[in-house]
């Protein structure tokens, strides 16, 4: 009887352990068909992440490029702006000088003008 029970026991072991093994095995595999499908669908994951590389890379090419033209534009702006105030100087400059000559000019006709009376008075 003591054979019999040792024997239960190990085929009763046996049974538990060969199915504690199945199940753990299952668990840790994957079907091919799963695998597969996980591969095909990393790959064309891969590559729509390649295309997005490319295309940030190519717009950070043309986001520099447009930075330059840009740094360049203002630069540019900032030449004619300044070209614009010396030549807002100049106008300011040449009206006051304008109208110091405007104000000479009149002042000298006047006093010609009483030169002349003058001199008629003395001549008549």
């Amino acid at each position: 009887m003591d054979i019999t029970a040792v024997l239960i026991g190990l085929v009763a072991g046996g049974v538990i352990a060969y199915l504690l093994f199945n199940l753990s095995n299952k668990a840790y595999r994957v079907s091919k068909t799963d695998y597969e499908a996980l591969t095909a669908a990393f790959n064309e994951t891969n590559t729509q992440l390649k295309v997005s590389e490319d295309r940030l890379s190519s717009q950070q090419q043309a986001y520099a490029t447009l930075t330059v033209k840009f740094e360049a534009r203002e630069k540019e702006i900032s030449n004619r702006q300044d070209e614009i105030n010396v030549l807002k100087q100049k106008i300011a400059e040449d009206t006051a000088n304008n109208k110091a000559l405007t104000d000479k000019l009149i002042a000298q006709k006047e006093e010609i003008i009483e030169i002349r009376k003058t001199s008629q008075l003395h001549f008549e």
